[in-house]
């Protein structure tokens, strides 16, 4: 399975950047918000026009750039892990953080715009009418994929990690002395050396007495 999970950081980026360019907010396709302060107006004709608070466009904007840095990195770095450039421990923060940031950034816009008033219009701010479009639901789906596969790859590395160190032979971690007859390496508390066959005299060992 360690062979695809390079592709689950990639479509969460992926999933991400078509959320930032779909509409964050309509109203049955008649009016359409983007998360960057893009309106949409559609009547007799389409009419075009930016946020005309400074806030929530700046708003928009600066969480805009942060989902598109951050997913290009999720996409990037799914690909160099295929090729095996990252270890399974730093790739896995750095997806649990990228994912961070688009979940955070997310909420921001969506706050930011809750607070905006269209021609004051919506008092209680646009969640009250509007609707939530894929500009909303993409990029907190494709946070939660990235947090997901960050948080898995993170607990298999620690698991592995336990297997190999449960795998090790006691013999090779026990303490070692020499054969003073051919210098092989043998068990500290040794009687006959396992080469030559000699008997060997421990000075460390203490003798049970009775």
């Amino acid at each position: 399975m360690k062979k695809y999970i390079w592709a689950v950081p990639t479509i969460s980026g992926i999933i991400s950047i078509l959320g930032m360019i779909n509409p964050i907010a309509s109203i049955d396709n008649n009016i359409e918000i983007w998360m960057w302060g893009l309106i949409v107006i559609r009547s007799f004709e389409n009419h075009i026009e930016f946020i005309n608070e400074t806030l929530p466009l700046l708003a928009g904007i600066i969480v805009s750039l942060i989902i598109i840095i951050f997913s290009l990195i999720l996409i990037f770095t799914g690909r160099y892990f295929k090729r095996g450039h990252f270890n399974d421990r730093k790739i896995s923060k750095l997806w649990i953080i990228c994912g961070s940031f688009i979940f955070a950034a997310t909420v921001i816009s969506l706050i930011s715009l809750d607070f905006f008033t269209f021609y004051g219009n919506f008092p209680n701010g646009i969640w009250w009418i509007f609707d939530p479009g894929f500009g909303a639901i993409g990029p907190f789906l494709g946070s939660l994929i990235a947090i997901g596969i960050g948080i898995y790859v993170s607990s298999a590395s620690r698991r592995q990690k336990n297997i190999s160190l449960s795998r090790i032979p006691i013999s090779s971690v026990a303490p070692k002395s020499k054969c003073p007859y051919c210098g092989k390496s043998v068990s500290f508390n040794a009687i006959f050396c396992s080469k030559c066959g000699q008997k060997i005299e421990n000075p460390h060992k203490n003798p049970l007495k009775i």
